[in-house]
């Protein structure tokens, strides 16, 4: 009818054993005898659950998780996870997340952990825009977007200076479509491309027309002759020595005079002509 533990354990009273331990229980009836029971009470260890170590990739890429420490698993939240119940799910999450891993072991003793997944977005690369440049000439290029640190690799290599710096100097010969792929310090990589075009040079050439009317080109004239020079194959004409082009004048003595002509594109060319000034007879 009466009850007595010891342990310091109330019949009836719930309580938290802190190690395994074995609990007497004494019984007393109405005459007063007494008997007793004994149930040893296990204490498992919860289990030692972890989750990994936090990690992070690129936006559009996965992680593997890697949790230990238990005989089956449950994961949370789900999204982005291809499974819940394994140790080893891969995460495909779109943003930050922090998962959490429940573990229970053999003797059904439950531990959780979690991890926190990061997820760096990918770098705005810019290749710049598409440009042109003179057949001869060279344009310099600029990427960006890969931040400090990061790494710029351009491709195809032909005409560049060099292949794997922000700004290469581009040669090419022909028109070519050049792309960049830039990686940031996170490892994450984005592309973009760039068009330079090459533009040809005209071909440039001339015609000398002495005072005579007649055009022979062979630059030869008396003094007091006056030339007329005019440029020919571009759209527009720059002599040197103060000539104006389709404009006679009066050479005083014996000169290389050098037309600039440039075409639509702004290319440019150049070609000469000497005009050789002789005596008057005496």
């Amino acid at each position: 009818i009466t009850y007595s533990w010891d342990n310091s354990v109330n019949d009836g009273q719930a309580f938290t054993p802190a190690s395994s331990t074995t609990y007497t229980l004494t019984g007393t009836d109405a005459n007063g005898c007494f008997g007793t029971y004994s149930v040893a009470i296990t204490v498992n260890t919860p289990p030692s659950i972890s989750a990994g170590n936090d990690t992070d990739h690129c936006s559009g890429e996965n992680t593997t998780l890697t949790a230990s420490g238990a005989l089956t698993y449950a994961w949370s939240p789900a999204s982005g996870l291809s499974a819940t119940n394994i140790a080893n799910p891969v995460a495909s999450n779109t943003s930050t997340t922090t998962y959490i891993v429940t573990g229970t072991d053999i003797n059904g003793c439950v531990a959780s952990d979690d991890v926190l997944v990061t997820v760096n977005v990918l770098p705005n690369i810019s290749a710049g825009n598409d440009t042109a440049h003179c057949n001869g000439d060279s344009t310099t290029l600029g990427a960006s977007g890969a931040g400090n640190g990061g790494i710029y690799t351009w491709t195809p290599t032909t005409g560049l200076s060099s292949a794997n710096v922000a700004n290469p100097v581009a040669s090419n010969t022909s028109a070519t479509t050049y792309t960049v792929t830039g990686t940031d310090v996170n490892g994450c990589v984005a592309s973009d491309f760039v068009i330079v075009i090459v533009n040809t040079v005209p071909l440039v050439n001339l015609s000398v027309t002495e005072n005579s009317g007649v055009t022979n080109n062979d630059g030869d004239i008396c003094t007091g002759a006056s030339v007329t020079l005019n440029g020919l194959g571009a759209t527009s004409y720059s002599w040197d020595n103060s000539i104006i082009d389709g404009q006679a004048f009066f050479p005083t003595s014996s000169t290389t005079y050098t037309v600039t002509g440039t075409n639509a594109n702004g290319c440019t060319n150049t070609a000469s002509q000497s005009i050789t000034v002789n005596n008057l007879p005496t």
